[in-house]
């Protein structure tokens, strides 16, 4: 299974778990969980791609700086 991030997938995914349930194929339970796990992955990617975003801005904002010197302030951003 590949842990690549995929929108499309996610989609198709869902929609076929729909097809499922709705012909009894899969239990309620189980598209729960699988609905959760997308809406877990969808989130990570945000996360993910806010998280570049932050550091890119505080290194144009503060050139020069050693890399590490980025980090602490983007977590202290992350936390609120």
């Amino acid at each position: 299974m590949s842990y690549e991030y995929s929108e499309d997938e996610l989609d198709e995914t869902a929609t076929q778990q729909v097809l499922q349930v709705l012909v009894g194929l899969l239990p309620m339970r189980e598209l729960k969980k699988h609905l959760e796990q997308a809406d877990y992955l969808a989130e990570k990617q945000k996360r993910n791609n806010f998280r570049r975003y932050l550091l890119h801005a505080l290194k144009q904002l503060n050139e020069g700086l050693p890399d590490d010197a980025y980090h602490p302030p983007a977590l202290l951003v992350l936390r609120l």
